[in-house]
């Protein structure tokens, strides 16, 4: 797409890495010249994606410590790679 490489995900992209660092956007995990997946990849940003496997964190995985007391933690849903 003539968008790709905008660091955003547009109409017809899995991913879209942009500039962005390593540790947002994993280009193991995302073609940066065609912004869609690399083969087998199911994710590449997101604190629920696993950046070693290409694949969404289990259901019930932290993905956000707790803070304060008025806090609590928060889990990876197992289907989408947002915290």
């Amino acid at each position: 797409p003539a968008s790709c490489g905008n660091g955003l995900i547009d109409d017809g992209e899995d991913c879209d890495c942009g500039s962005f660092k390593e540790e947002i956007c994993s280009r193991q995990c995302c073609n940066t010249t065609t912004c869609m997946f690399t083969p087998g990849s199911e994710c590449a940003t997101g604190l629920c994606c696993d950046f070693n496997t290409c694949k969404l964190k289990l259901a019930g995985e932290i993905c956000r410590e707790v803070k304060d007391e008025c806090d609590i933690e928060d889990k990876c849903s197992g289907t989408s790679n947002l915290c």
